[in-house]
């Protein structure tokens, strides 16, 4: 109901916000992703409680699934500046299996200073003054020692600017649970939008948005969170009932949804790269060796075997397979693996064309030879009789 929203609504103004900025990488190398060592950054279990017990064994330390770091003070203090950059808590890597690698830009500020995030992360400010943050974002990232090397990592997608391509972890905490679906909806809208969360604003024309729950507690009768999907954002808003907001708290909550926003970003990277590099084999079809051919489509099919992971594997709690599965949803993941799965067949038919073509050459070429030789043969004959 729209009473709440407004009844409650200093609730909302001294909301603490936090925002996570997950920036797309990608390493060439081939890397075992398990035994990685990142200097200057320490590992971090990449876990949830909210994942099953599968998905968490498939996450854990020293698997080649995933592997999560955690820079040193040293290396956030670079970027904390005066101003709204002091508000960079942590500085996160983690490495996927295959090619895909994040980093994770970690910032806790007031609702207040929503309109600072706004301009950090919105492409349409990067004549800003954040500009230079980024620039040096992306000198940190060319100087990153895995196994004592650097230059593994870098950027991927556009060149003219690394934040074209990210995604954004968004989390809102208010002092005050919430009595009706409609109030969390539209706190978790402007948490999506980085703006205000009590400002009164909607937007019709963006209609792919979507929206997941927690339950409601049977006994105070209120909800605890709202989750605001797009093919850009997970937004969380949280209602809580401690008199104090701290930097802790907030943090909690951020590692329980984020690592359910990672294995999407994980999937969504994969299904990108892959589908570029078949285009790339379709495209110049004819200089790609047939190991190499064979290769791709072997990595693509072992992506699609191991990589993904089915919302009824994610977790136990059906509102967290719900989240997941409507992340992949939004991000276009299932279309993504849809169209992998339509270039391998395309290859495999073509590869078989190809085969059949050269084996009729072939038959062709013995069919020739043997009728010269036996044209040969009848000659000789002839001149022996002769």
């Amino acid at each position: 109901m729209a009473e709440e929203f407004f009844e409650n609504n200093s609730f909302y103004k001294d909301a603490v916000r936090a925002t996570t900025i997950i920036y797309q990488l990608h390493y060439e190398e081939k890397l075992d992703v398990g035994r990685a060592a990142v200097k200057g950054a320490d590992d971090v279990a990449f876990y949830s409680e909210d994942f099953s017990f599968l998905l968490n064994e498939k996450c854990k330390l020293g698997s080649n699934f995933a592997h999560r770091f955690r820079f040193e003070s040293s290396y956030v203090d670079l970027f904390r500046k005066e101003g709204f950059l002091n508000s960079i808590k942590e500085i996160e890597l983690y490495l996927f299996n295959g090619g895909a690698a994040f980093l994770n830009v970690y910032i806790v500020y007031k609702n207040t200073e929503s309109e600072y995030a706004y301009k950090l992360i919105n492409p349409g400010y990067m004549n800003s003054d954040f500009s230079d943050f980024h620039k040096q974002l992306e000198s940190f990232i060319s100087k990153i020692q895995i196994n004592d090397v650097a230059g593994l990592l870098s950027p991927y997608g556009s060149e003219d600017s690394i934040i074209n391509e990210t995604f954004t972890h968004d989390v809102a905490l208010v002092r005050k649970r919430f009595k009706h679906t409609e109030t969390m909806e539209r706190l978790a809208y402007n948490t999506h939008r980085i703006i205000d969360v009590s400002r009164d604003f909607s937007d019709v024309s963006e209609r792919d948005i979507y929206y997941t729950y927690g339950g409601r507690d049977v006994e105070k009768e209120t909800y605890r969170w709202c989750c605001c999907i797009s093919s850009q954002s997970a937004s969380y808003v949280y209602g809580s009932e401690n008199a104090e907001i701290s930097e802790k708290l907030i943090k909690e909550l951020v590692d329980e949804g984020l690592p359910i926003t990672m294995l999407v970003m994980y999937q969504r990277s994969m299904c990108t790269m892959l589908k570029e590099k078949l285009q790339g084999a379709l495209d110049i079809y004819s200089r790609y060796s047939k190991r190499k051919i064979v290769n791709l489509k072997m990595q693509a099919l072992m992506f699609n075997v191991n990589g993904t992971i089915a919302p009824s594997q994610v977790s136990r709690w059906h509102n967290i397979c719900e989240t997941y599965r409507k992340l992949c949803d939004m991000t276009g993941i299932d279309e993504s693996l849809e169209e992998i799965q339509n270039k391998i067949e395309y290859i495999s038919e073509e590869q078989s064309r190809h085969t059949s073509r050269v084996w009729g050459v072939i038959a062709a070429i013995i069919t020739i030879v043997g009728t010269v030789q036996t044209v040969s043969a009848i000659i000789t004959l002839i001149d022996m009789f002769n």
